[in-house]
């Protein structure tokens, strides 16, 4: 998919120029109009859901895409575990959150993390 800028000055267009979209772009907007079309709900749509349902989604990207589960810290007093993405764009690791479509670090709040298949 390419997409076409169009420059205007003084109310004149200038030129028209066409780039190509990046997986990551076609990836974020995929994601925020899926995170529009779903609900949380603890019970029966949660982070687990959302996390497996956009990874599928987008695993055929051509961006590396994995499925975290973080933990918070053991000495931290009732601490919920969360399932979010991780994608490796440029060399960098970046963690994705489902829910609300943003890209977040979670290395403090969730210093325990795994990849998980499930």
């Amino acid at each position: 998919m390419s997409i076409t800028v169009l420059l205007i000055t003084s109310g004149q267009a200038q030129f028209n120029k066409t780039t190509e979209e990046t997986p990551q772009d076609r990836f974020l907007t995929i994601a925020k109009e899926f995170s529009k079309e779903h609900s949380y709900d603890l019970e029966h749509y949660n982070c687990v859901n959302y996390s497996n349902d956009l990874y599928e989604l987008v695993k055929n990207l051509n961006i590396t895409i994995k499925k975290i589960r973080g933990c918070p810290p053991i000495e931290s007093e009732g601490g919920v575990c969360h399932r979010f993405l991780r994608l490796e764009i440029d060399g960098k690791q970046l963690d994705f959150e489902p829910i609300y479509a943003e890209f977040r670090d979670y290395s403090k709040q969730f210093p325990d993390q795994i990849e998980v298949t499930w």
